[in-house]
């Protein structure tokens, strides 16, 4: 029995890390070394163990402070036993059992090519062939240190190297077995793997015939047992057999595809060996060989394609499979109505097949003017704008294969043809023509006037009216436009005025000329514009005004004459206002002017004449009045006045004293005057206060409504009586009013 061998302990380097802030500090590392001062020396662990490191800082106050930290130095101890090291014959069980320590992981390494990484402390392991085997056990502590430990096994018994030959073949083989022997060995045990029967032998050489099975999977491992003269018998295992089975087979991604088109080819044969070769016939003369297991083939013309594929296994072995590929021919198409022209362009376009198909075809059109079409002949497109444009069209056949054409359609811009501008001439004057912006001119013969000639740039007008010339261009693209000059003729002018016409001086007149397309009036004093052909005229004294009226190039002109005859206003005075009593009448002192020639008063209320100077006002309300006065010039002058219509004391009488005694003489007690309304209420009372007569709503200085001195028809006794009233005014006017009044007989 081989022990555990146990090395020595490698020496543990730690370094110590100094975070303290203080400028004294000392070490107590443990293993027999102290340090003061930062940054300390790597230290040096060499015994097993628990070690105490001791830290202790003093600061600039004497403070002071320590800490301890633990350093624990250990390492794996391998060791391990087994139940047996010495097996007579196989199969040999023999007992594991870890006896080591300090493990954080265990593997096992068996010696027969066996290896356990997991931390099993006892198991039972089996050799089963014979041989020397060293079993060896590796620790690793939790640290990361290894230890190691290993012992010897010796396995006896009957020992064979065996032997096969060939490895296999292709569907069927037969393969000779021959075993290298070890010993004395009576007897051998053939099992072929294959489901045969076991074969007893005394020889160790032997054959067998295999064949491929249904389901292509042909490998088999033979093993053969053998027995020694002590009756000790083993199994070998053999090197596996295998008998090639093949099936060849393709798949394609489509069966149907379009000229110039690719198909995907993809190897899906049935076989338990590996493929070495693959030879692919793809039917249009192109042949491939090697390791091509999924090519990719394009068809340039249409047709029935035979493909054939050819599979080689090892040991040579080969099959085939053919399958049929239809390519169809893409249509063959072009753009009938691709034709450039001048813009605006209206192109009608067709689809053209040029070569016949029984297909029915889809077609889809892109005009590059923002419109498409899915027909074959697509309404008409109209190009508003110059410009190069790319026309498509792709046709596709029911098979879905597709050809496309594409037509370069250039919209030519028209020639920026020029006429001149616009111009005037005089009567009996020529004018020289001037086109620009074209290659050729062509202009049209006037309806007024003539031109010197018509198929040149620069002819000579000569018009009697006003005419329009047109010029059409033609640009070197062949595209033609039109452009116009209008050649004003100016005819001789007849100048119309407005009548002559008067004003009120500081007022304005309105001036009216007309027949021409320039004035100048003079004097241009007191006129709002002396160069229009209507100005405001606000002459101070009687003005005679001219205007000349010419063309607009100056080439005639006319005279014309307006008399303007100012007018001054009249002079009017109605009086300062006034403030009269209603009821009463104010002659208004009226004066004006001998020019004038009429008179209009406003409001005519209250007033004697309202066409006169001084009429006689009797308003009950106060009234402002206005008097125009306009003389033989029809100019007016307004003045005004206002009386004011008071209502006072002045205006009514009540007595003091009457005498009820039938004499007809102030018998009855009753209000006097005038501007007078009504009398809304009157009350009388006597000295005790009780009421002696009431009224409401009576006219004023009438006797009938007033109190005649009885009380209840009686006759009422001499006293004093206090009355109160109301009245109101023609005005409209209130006034409270109260007394007392002495009946006497």
């Amino acid at each position: 029995m081989r022990y555990p061998v146990l090395k020595p302990v490698s020496p543990i380097l730690i370094q110590f890390l100094d975070l303290v802030r203080s400028p004294t500090h000392s070490w107590d590392f443990g293993n027999g070394n102290v340090y003061t001062g930062n940054n300390p020396p790597v230290q040096t662990y060499g015994a097993i163990g628990t070690h105490n490191v001791i830290l202790r800082a003093v600061d600039f106050y004497n403070c002071k402070d320590s800490m301890t930290k633990t350093v624990l130095i250990d390492t794996p101890t391998a060791s391990f036993t087994l139940s047996d090291t010495l097996i007579k014959c196989p199969p040999a069980p023999i007992t594991f059992t870890f006896t080591g320590r300090y493990y954080d992981s265990l593997t096992w390494v068996y010696g027969d090519g066996g290896i356990d990484k997991t931390n099993q402390l006892s198991f039972v392991k089996y050799y089963n062939v014979p041989g020397s085997y060293d079993p060896i056990l590796i620790v690793q502590s939790p640290g990361g240190c290894i230890a190691k430990a290993t012992h010897h096994v010796l396995v006896q018994g009957p020992k064979v190297i065996p032997n096969r030959s060939p490895a296999g073949g292709c569907d069927t083989a037969t393969i000779f077995f021959n075993l290298t022997t070890v010993g004395n060995i009576i007897s051998y045990d053939w099992n072929f793997g294959d489901g045969s029967k076991v074969d007893h032998t005394v020889i160790p050489t032997n054959s067998h015939f295999y064949t491929a099975p249904a389901n292509y999977i042909g490998v088999y491992v033979p093993t053969v047992t053998v027995m020694n003269d002590s009756n000790c018998s083993v199994t070998y295992f053999i090197d596996t057999v295998t008998v090639i089975g093949v099936k060849a087979q393709f798949v394609t991604d489509k069966t149907v595809a379009c000229a110039n088109g690719t198909i995907q080819f993809t190897d899906s044969t049935k076989t338990n060996g590996s493929i070495t070769n693959y030879y692919w016939d793809f039917g249009d003369g192109t042949i491939i060989s090697g390791a091509f297991p999924n090519p990719l083939h394009q068809y340039l013309t249409g047709g029935m394609y035979n493909v054939k594929m050819v599979v080689t296994t090892q040991f040579g072995c080969q099959d085939s499979s053919v399958n049929l590929i239809k390519i169809v021919d893409n249509p063959s198409i072009d753009i009938g109505g691709a034709i450039s022209q001048c813009v605006p362009a209206t192109l009608n376009y067709t689809g053209i097949i040029l070569v016949p198909d029984t297909s029915a075809f889809t077609w889809a059109w892109d005009f590059d003017n923002g419109q498409t079409s899915t027909l074959q002949n697509p309404a008409p497109q109209l190009y508003p704008k110059a410009g190069h444009y790319i026309v498509n069209l792709t046709a596709t056949n029911s098979t879905g294969c597709i050809d496309t054409a594409t037509a370069d359609v250039y919209i030519y811009p028209l020639p920026t043809v020029s006429a001149g501008a616009d111009t005037t001439i005089c009567l009996g004057q020529n004018i020289p023509l001037q086109a620009t912006g074209a290659i050729t001119y062509d202009w049209l013969p006037p309806t007024n006037g003539s031109l010197s000639c018509t198929a040149c740039q620069n002819p000579v007008g000569s018009p009697l009216v006003t005419t329009d010339y047109y010029v059409q261009g033609t640009s070197s693209l062949g595209c033609m436009a039109i452009d116009t000059i209008v050649v004003t003729v100016n005819q001789p002018v007849t100048v119309s005025v407005s009548p002559d016409d008067s004003v009120c001086i500081g007022l304005s007149a309105q001036l009216v000329a007309s027949g021409a397309a320039l004035y100048a009036w003079s004097p241009a004093t007191g006129l709002s514009n002396a160069q229009i052909a209507n100005p405001l005229a606000s002459p101070s004294i009687t003005t005679m005004y001219q205007v000349i009226g010419s063309d607009n190039k100056y080439c005639f002109s006319d005279t014309g004459y307006i008399n303007v005859t100012v007018f001054n206003y009249p002079t009017l005075n109605v009086g300062p206002d006034a403030t009269i009593n209603v009821g009463s009448s104010y002659q208004v002192p009226g004066s004006g002017s001998p020019d004038i020639v009429s008179l209009n008063w406003l409001p005519v209320t209250a007033l004697s004449c309202t066409d006169c100077l001084s009429p006689l006002a009797t308003p009950k309300n106060t009234t402002v009045y206005a008097l125009s006065a306009t003389n033989n010039g029809g100019c007016t002058t307004v003045d005004s006045l206002k009386i004011t219509v008071i209502c006072n004391g002045a205006n009514f009488f009540v007595p003091n004293t009457f005498s009820p005694n039938g004499d007809g003489v102030n018998d009855v007690f009753y209000v006097r005057g005038k501007g007078l309304n009504i009398i809304p209420s009157i009350t009388i009372f006597n000295r005790w206060g009780q009421i002696v007569f009431q009224k409401k709503d009576f006219a004023p200085n009438d006797p009938s409504s007033g109190w005649d001195g009885t009380i209840n028809g009686q006759k009422a006794p001499l006293d004093v009586y206090i009355y109160t009233m109301d009245i109101i005014c023609d005005n409209s006017s209130l006034i409270p009013y109260h007394g007392n009044i002495t009946l006497i007989r």
